[in-house]
């Protein structure tokens, strides 16, 4: 998946104080681990704790057997849990690159993730909708990839099994990340879409927009004392002229 941030936009609603999220994404828990540009987040722990664990039990179960199929099966495992993610993430860093935005950060939350910083220029759906079809792009193309060596070496067992397992979750992974709901990279290009139908607007600073905010709250507040003052003045009058009494001059005998 992908985030973008500290994006400047052309179009309506791709900027929001400074920060574009497309997909409203949060990496889970605080970071634990942060090298450079790379964050580990505590919810990747338990994650790869429970990964490790499962791995493990199989390459156990396959000491204990000799079912070369478990050794397959748990190798694919390591193919999703720790290689496919990677690359994944890598294509929308590569294809990012390739229209413009800035790679600003990547880690592990929830899920992997990459940050993007995109210039004024390079900020368009065009160049978000590319970004985000790269990874299940990728996982399709793996999944097709493990499919060909599937039917070509059916006689090895591990192999046969490593495939058939990871490249049918990497089909699905890549099929699921399609589908525009929050969270997937579906969302995004849905978005682009979208926005790829409306009209362009001028890009506004958000320094400049707050300014603007506060010269907005000073213009009303001028108005809505000056129109105070109007109704106070014309009730002052109107009373002034219900208790006037005439005072009748004295005659001087």
């Amino acid at each position: 998946m992908s985030i973008g941030e500290n994006a400047t936009s052309n179009h309506p609603n791709w900027d929001s104080a400074g920060r574009w999220s497309p997909i409203g994404f949060v990496p889970a828990g605080r970071v634990v681990w942060q090298r450079n540009r790379f964050r580990l987040h505590a919810g990747a722990l338990r994650g790869i704790l429970a990964w490790v664990s499962l791995i493990t039990i199989f390459v156990w179960a396959w000491r204990l057997s000799g079912e070369s199929v478990l050794l397959g099966i748990a190798a694919a495992m390591v193919w999703v849990a720790f290689i496919g993610p990677v690359l994944h993430e890598t294509s929308h860093a590569l294809a990012g690159r390739q229209v413009g935005l800035k790679l600003t950060g990547f880690g592990v939350g929830n899920r992997p993730y990459v940050f993007f910083r995109a210039p004024a220029a390079s900020n368009t759906p065009r160049a978000w909708a590319v970004m985000a079809v790269a990874g299940p792009a990728s996982d399709l193309v793996t999944a097709a990839s493990f499919a060909v060596v599937w039917l070509t070496f059916r006689a090895n067992a591990p192999l046969t099994a490593f495939c058939l397992f990871a490249g049918t979750i990497q089909a699905c992974l890549g099929v699921y990340n399609l589908v525009p709901v929050q969270g997937n990279d579906g969302s995004i290009i849905k978005q682009a879409r979208r926005q790829a139908r409306t009209p362009a607007v001028e890009a506004v600073d958000d320094r400049k927009l707050q300014i603007d905010d506060r010269k907005l709250q000073v213009m009303e507040q001028t108005l809505f004392d000056d129109g105070l003052r109007g109704r106070l003045s014309e009730s002052f009058a109107s009373e002034s002229s219900k208790l006037h009494i005439g005072v009748p001059a004295r005659r001087l005998n």
